[in-house]
Formats: structure tokens, sequence, C-alpha cells
């Protein structure tokens, strides 16, 4: 019997990082099999799984990869003056990669298990006030607003992007469903208060 969160023939997208939830990822697709699974997602309203590659490269043959990753959901495309596919995709609900297929043409489709996001329980932070005051003096940096710098698991999130986290760190974040354990998974890797003053968080 299928769970609730269970979905079907999902498109993956394979890459060396690991978007998180509400996160953005810049995008340049020239793989025909990619170039296929956007049209489709732009003409079907549809979304597709970013996985972290476990070995392998991202263009050419499919590699291995985590079964955990992030649907994303594109917000903007255009044809760029270099010819390729220009997009930015947002994170949406994380998920468990039940199976998959890999297609003629080299497409990973799989069928996923969503998981749920941590309860939104306001707690205010040491970590909720410094990436504040980090997003003030260096908007750059900073996503489009309401910033929620009272919720850990969206403060853990937006750390673990700016943050040079290790791999294993980054992938702990898609398979916690506590906000507070994640937020105590970065506090380690965070900056002192006066950091956020200068210098560039990112790795």
């Amino acid at each position: 019997m299928n769970a609730p969160g269970d979905q079907h023939g999902i498109p993956l997208f394979p890459l060396h990082t690991v978007l998180f939830p509400q996160g953005l990822l810049p995008l340049r697709i020239f793989e025909p099999r990619y170039v296929d699974m956007v049209g489709a997602c732009l003409r079907e309203d549809g979304a597709f799984g970013v996985v972290p590659i476990l070995h392998g490269q991202e263009a050419g043959p499919t590699p291995s990869f985590h079964p955990h990753g992030t649907l994303a959901r594109i917000e903007q495309w255009d044809q760029g003056s270099d010819g390729l596919l220009h997009l930015v995709a947002r994170g949406a609900q994380r998920f468990d990669v039940r199976n998959h297929v890999v297609q003629a043409d080299g497409l990973v489709v799989a069928d996923i298990a969503l998981r749920a996001e941590p309860a939104v329980v306001p707690a205010e932070s040491a970590a909720g006030s410094l990436l504040g005051q980090l997003f003030t003096a260096r908007p750059e940096f900073a996503p489009p607003r309401p910033w929620a710098l009272d919720q850990p698991a969206w403060v853990a999130y937006r750390w673990a992007e700016l943050l040079a986290l290790p791999t294993t760190d980054r992938l702990a974040l898609l398979t916690l469903d506590d906000g507070g354990a994640m937020l105590t998974r970065v506090q380690a890797h965070l900056p002192h208060s006066g950091d956020a003053q200068g210098g560039s968080p990112v790795h």
C-alpha cells in the first residue's frame, strides 16, 4: 500500500550540492535529458528532485547518488546568450528515494516518499539573531523577506547554505525531522558575532 506522501515518476537531477527547502538553486542546462525534463516541468507545472551525487559526475553517465533529496520547482527561466537554458529553482519538500530506474536517455526517474518538515515552533536563538545581523549587513547573501529567524529548521537551512559544512552535516539536515536537532548540527560551525560585519560567509 502506498503512503500518503508517496509520489511516482519524479525525475531526478543528481548534483554535487545539497538543496534545502526554500533554498534557491541556479542552474545552466545543456544535456538533452535535462532540457526535456525542464520542458516537461514547465508544461505540467511539475517538480524534479535534486539528489546529492555519491560517486560520478553531473554530466555524462548516470552517477550514483544519495537516497535523500529535495524537490525543486522552477521559479525563473530563460535562454541565455550562450545558448544554454538558464533557470532558478526553489527547494520544496525533502524526500527519500524508494526506487528508481534509468531511462534510455539517461534520465533517472524515481518513486519517492516525502518527508514531513519539522513542526513550526517559534524559538529565538543566538544562531537566528546572528543570521539576521548577517543578512542586514550583507544583503547580497540574504533571501527575500520575510525571514523566519525564529524557526530553527529555517535558520539551520540558511546557515548550511552559507557555510562550508562537511557533506555529512549537510546530508544530515535532509534526514533529521527536528528543527532543534538541525540547529544543533550547525552550531559548531557558526562564526563569531563580529564576523557578520565583514568577510564572506560562503565557502
